[in-house]
């Protein structure tokens, strides 16, 4: 007399559901969710999981800091600009947090060596490498001078 199987009933962060739709419901759910199966081979694939790629991809992170020159401190490197580049090819470009963090997330492994450029209004641009392998990549926090 369960309406739900047990498991997605006695789950308390309603990570889990059962769904029962059609065939155009189906395809609009997976769309509208990103939801992907664990191995490609299934042509329709009974079990989908969301954020998936947090486990298969990583990604590419780090801080940034610059020198108050009143008073020699590092603060936050808010704003500031950062690029990512695989052979030359710019792939994506942001702004770093209030933080001075940075993170470029969905990266296949394995994909080689990226060119990670930091910029500020007023301070040197700062070139680094970062080899993405199995792990995902956090960078040194960075000291961006004048």
């Amino acid at each position: 007399g369960w309406t739900e199987p047990r498991c997605v009933q006695a789950c308390p962060l309603r990570a889990l559901s059962v769904v029962r739709c059609t065939d155009e419901e189906y395809d609009r759910i997976v769309e509208a969710q990103g939801l992907k199966p664990l191995y490609e081979t299934a042509e329709r694939p009974r079990v989908l999981y969301k954020n998936l790629d947090r486990y298969t991809s990583v990604f590419i992170a780090g801080a940034l800091a610059l020198t108050n020159e009143e008073t020699g401190a590092e603060e936050a490197a808010e704003g500031a600009m950062v690029r990512l580049s695989l052979n030359g090819v710019l792939l994506a470009e942001i702004k770093s947090d209030w933080f001075g963090e940075f993170k470029f997330d969905h990266i296949p492994k394995n994909t080689g060596s990226f060119d990670v450029e930091c910029e500020a209004d007023g301070y040197r641009p700062v070139l680094m490498k970062a080899v993405v392998a199995d792990e995902s990549v956090v960078l040194d926090t960075v000291l961006l001078t004048k």
